[in-house]
Parts: structure tokens; C-alpha cells; sequence
């Protein structure tokens, strides 16, 4: 869980960064020799060198409007716009790493929480606690050995494993396995 979690963290992380390098720097800074160099080895072959400009205006008062030209200056000093493109590369790159680093995180989480119902599911039951695996099986060798429920305590026990059943907290066959081993202990 901890890993899943701290992946999905650090994909957020360099999302922000794809974000920062593709689209923030090259609007804030226009004339930096390490980020151009850096930006024209993306973006533009060996004998182009990568330019960019940045421009603020505004139609009316208390609005700005600001625009990045970024390009590839050919030596017959013709620059192709990159700026599409340079924005595009920036906005999926972010994107991408956003929606898997939550993604992970999800799921994480989700991992987390099925293995709790199951403990959950396991303690309504009677059984003593058992290891499960990953995968959500039960490891050979360590058999769950319930207690056998009579009486009130039977009918709270399958009470409780019907509503977590009619909740979705476990799927059918979850269910049917749990309702039959405590039955089976009768």
C-alpha cells in the first residue's frame, strides 16, 4: 500500500515538474542558454537553435493577456512555431503523470480497504484472523479454523456477512465461502 502510494506521490511530483519545464519556464524565461539548449534538443534538429519570446497586453483595463512564442530558428534565420507543440508535450505530460499518480493512489487505498473488510469479514464470522495474500487468497497451510457459532451469536454473525454482501463490501463468492465455513462449524 505504502509503495503504491508513495509512486502515485511521486508521479504527481513530476507531473508539476513536466508542467514547470514545459510550459511555466519558457514563459517566465526568455533568454536563458541551459533551458534553450535543453528546449532545442526536444524540439528542434542539430543545425536549429530553439528561440522563445513571451509577450503581456491588454484590450482593457485590469486584463492582461499573455502569450509564449516558442520556435526553431533555421540558419537562414526562418523560425518554425514550436509553441503548439511545446504547450502540448507540457499539458499531456502533466496530465498523464496527474491521472496515474491519483490513479495509483486509488487503487492503494482501495487495496487497503478491501483488506480490511476481509479482516472485518473474517472477525464477524468468529474465525481467528488469517493471513491472506495479495491476490486475496488464503495461503495453504493456514486453514481458517472459526469457532462454531450457536445460537444468537449465529444469526448476528450471518446477519452481519449478508449486509456487508448487500453493501458490496464483498463480492459472491466471498460471501458464499464465509457463509458456508461458519455453517460448516455447526
Amino acid at each position: 500500500m505504502r509503495l503504491g502510494m508513495g509512486c502515485g506521490c511521486f508521479s504527481i511530483v513530476l507531473a508539476v515538474i513536466a508542467m514547470i519545464l514545459f510550459i511555466v519556464l519558457p514563459s517566465v524565461v526568455t533568454d536563458n542558454e541551459t533551458l534553450n539548449g535543453l528546449m532545442g534538443n526536444i524540439f528542434c534538429g542539430e543545425p536549429d537553435a530553439y528561440v522563445n519570446s513571451s509577450q503581456s497586453y491588454s484590450y482593457r483595463p485590469g486584463e492582461t493577456t499573455f502569450t509564449l512564442g516558442a520556435g526553431c530558428q533555421k540558419p537562414d534565420n526562418v523560425i518554425e512555431d514550436v509553441s503548439l507543440t511545446q504547450s502540448l508535450v507540457g499539458g499531456g505530460l502533466f496530465t498523464l503523470g496527474l491521472l496515474a499518480g491519483i490513479g495509483l493512489i486509488i487503487f492503494s487505498a482501495g487495496r487497503a480497504t478491501t483488506q480490511k473488510v476481509k479482516d472485518l469479514s473474517i472477525s464477524l464470522s468468529g474465525a481467528q484472523p488469517i493471513n491472506i495474500d495479495y491476490d486475496g487468497r488464503i495461503p495453504r497451510g493456514n486453514p481458517a479454523n472459526p469457532p462454531s457459532p450457536t445460537g444468537e451469536s449465529l444469526v448476528e454473525t450471518l446477519r452481519a456477512l449478508e449486509q456487508s454482501y448487500e453493501e458490496g463490501l464483498i463480492n459472491k463468492e466471498e460471501y458464499d465461502d464465509a457463509r458456508k465455513r461458519i455453517l460448516d462449524k455447526l
